[in-house]
């Protein structure tokens, strides 16, 4: 079976494209329940490996290793995350949604392996975190995943980078803007306090 890339992105250019970007959302969705179950299950089997009873059964733990069990891997997270470049170390939904904003929804693979290795280690430290932030990073990046299959690549890429970094400008000055009228109309009351204190 011979998959001709450029016919699949001119189909997905018309408005017939329904059957095949919903095929596409079938695959978004199966790479991101795939990711997410292997994550879960990751969690689960190493914890079933040390935990008595129940992957969730910290209290069985003697009292040295619920000390040590969230000190080594806090220890752990911490240097890997020092040695990471600053922009690679964010993480959870707050990133994701900048990413669709800013980024068209892409996610890299790097980010998806830090979100991955990260929350696993922490959450099997026993560290204080929730399943549901992760799951949608990963979720969201195994969607993104898609893109490195070539089947979304976009013909107009640059033209779009170019007028994203236009619009990114013009809203970084909209943000400047208002910052700058709230930190003015903040200022006003403090101003008038003190003049009416005097």
């Amino acid at each position: 079976m011979n998959f001709d890339l450029d016919r699949i992105r001119e189909r997905l250019s018309t408005l017939d494209a329904v059957p095949l970007l919903a095929l596409l959302g079938i695959l978004a969705g199966l790479s991101s329940g795939l990711i997410i179950i292997l994550f879960r299950m990751v969690i689960e089997l190493t914890l079933g490996l040390f935990l008595p009873d129940h992957s969730e059964n910290f209290e069985g733990l003697s009292p040295l290793l619920q000390g040590a069990l969230p000190l080594t891997c806090a220890v752990l997270l911490g240097a890997a995350f020092h040695y990471l470049p600053k922009e690679e170390r964010r993480t959870g939904v707050g990133y994701v949604i900048e990413r669709f904003n800013l980024n068209q929804g892409a996610i890299s693979l790097r980010s998806l392996l830090v979100q991955f290795f990260g929350a696993a280690l922490t959450l099997i430290g026993g560290l204080s975190m929730g399943r549901e932030g992760p799951a949608v990073h990963l979720g969201a990046a195994g969607g993104s995943l898609l893109h490195l299959l070539d089947f979304v690549a976009d013909p107009l890429h640059e033209g779009r980078q170019q007028l994203h970094g236009v619009r990114l400008e013009r809203r970084r000055e909209h943000q400047r803007q208002t910052l700058d009228s709230h930190a003015r109309a903040l200022t006003r009351p403090v101003l008038l306090l003190v003049v009416e204190a005097r």
